[in-house]
Parts: C-alpha cells; sequence; structure tokens
C-alpha cells in the first residue's frame, strides 16, 4: 500500500486500492519445482515499485543467468530512459487510433520503431 501512496497515476492508484490488501504468495509455491535461482531473480523483477525492481544490468549479472553473460556484448545506456507515461494525454479516441494503427501495421508486417500519443 505503500508504493500506492507514491504513485502519480491515480487510475493506478484507484485500481490498485480496489484489490485491498493481499499478503504476496511465494513463488516457491506456485512453481515448487523451479530453480531456487529463477524463482528469486523473477521475485526481484516482480517487485510492484519499479524503484525497487532489479535493473537489467543486474539481471544479466544475476546468479541464475551469468552463465550466458558476457559484459563486452551488452552496452549499458549511460543515461536512464524517461518515458513520462503518466504525463501523457490519451483519452479513448486517441487510444483506438493508437491500437488501431499498431494492429494495422503489424498485419503489413512493420513495426513501428515508436507511436508518439496524439494530443
Amino acid at each position: 500500500m505503500q508504493y500506492a501512496k507514491n504513485c502519480r497515476n491515480q487510475l493506478f492508484v484507484d485500481y490498485f486500492l480496489d484489490f485491498g490488501q493481499k499478503d504476496p504468495v511465494p513463488l516457491r509455491q506456485l512453481y515448487p519445482t523451479s530453480h531456487p535461482k529463477a524463482t528469486r531473480l523473477l521475485e526481484k523483477m516482480l517487485k510492484l515499485n519499479p524503484n525497487e525492481r532489479i535493473s537489467a544490468v543486474d539481471i544479466l549479472s544475476d546468479l541464475y543467468l551469468n552463465q550466458f553473460h558476457d559484459p563486452s556484448a551488452e552496452p549499458v545506456c549511460p543515461e536512464p530512459f524517461a518515458f513520462d507515461l503518466d504525463e501523457q494525454v490519451c483519452d479513448m479516441d486517441n487510444f483506438y487510433v493508437i491500437v488501431f494503427i499498431c494492429e494495422f501495421m503489424g498485419f503489413l508486417g512493420f513495426r513501428p520503431p515508436h507511436l508518439v500519443m496524439l494530443k
């Protein structure tokens, strides 16, 4: 609930608070045959608060994935991305346009590199 108090997106906060307080189910209970290192990594990746989530760089060097980790082949972005999705204005009409464009482009075999929210 602490994360909801600090979240800037009121729609998410309202949706989140509708669920009420629930204790997390341990992933080892849900996936008892999974590798312990895999479930520990997944728990780090699935944190609700993005400030508590493991970074992509740390994921690649995690014990579960370190056999695949080659720092020389994995460039690191020098500055964090700022997507500012909470600041975007998108009403339902614009949302439908964006979905249509994505579906149409996908049907034609194109994947747009990015879409700018229509205002």
